[in-house]
């Protein structure tokens, strides 16, 4: 009876999804894929150092025009030291020109990474990665 129970808990535990790690996104400025012929680019406002600076996301129809309906989220940290500097997720935020901003606070030297998530409605669209140096 418990072996049973075991193994039923184990492929249960192994049936549930698996938590998808975010894909590293190309330099600042790239072009970067988005599902229905959309995409975006990314770039900080300034050098990124020690204190605040602005990760700006762009996202574009295949026309060019501006996207300005989707939800996008961005957690920072240091991956090295996972937890001690991670923000969570926190929503970009939109400017008149459709620019979507996000503060990023920088404590420390060393490895960093913002994490993006897009999503459309609820759904979630798409989940990169950018890493940087300081």
């Amino acid at each position: 009876m418990i072996l049973q129970l075991l193994l039923s808990s184990s492929l249960i535990a192994s049936a549930a999804p698996a938590k998808l790690s975010p894909v590293s996104l190309p330099a600042e400025g790239r072009r970067c894929e988005l599902p229905g012929g959309r995409y975006f680019t990314w770039r900080f406002a300034s050098r990124p150092q020690l204190g605040t600076t602005v990760l700006k996301v762009q996202v574009f129809k295949e026309n060019g025009s501006r996207v300005k309906d989707l939800k996008v989220l961005g957690a920072s940290g240091m991956p090295s030291m996972r937890g001690a500097h991670d923000t969570g997720d926190q929503p970009f935020r939109l400017n008149k020109k459709g620019d979507y901003l996000l503060p990023v606070d920088l404590v420390m030297p060393g490895g960093w990474e913002v994490v993006l998530s897009f999503f459309e409605g609820k759904k979630r669209i798409y989940h990169g990665k950018v890493d940087f140096e300081l």
